[in-house]
């Protein structure tokens, strides 16, 4: 095998590790994506519960 072809091979190698590379990239970006808008929902549901224990909380010590 010559030189030349042996830095073909290894260019298309770097080539074919690139594309995985931003391949799973893409993926890991759509799932933290996916991840901060889940917990996004989850905190406005969590400050919500809270605004209504305190409703009830200041309800039942009004009594």
């Amino acid at each position: 095998m010559s030189i030349e072809n042996r830095i073909d091979d290894l260019d298309d190698d770097k080539a074919s590790w690139e594309e995985r590379l931003a391949s799973v990239e893409d993926t890991m970006r759509n799932e933290w994506t996916a991840m901060e808008s889940a917990l996004a929902q989850l905190q406005t549901q969590s400050d919500y519960l809270t605004q209504q224990l305190a409703s009830l909380s200041s309800a039942s010590s009004k009594k």
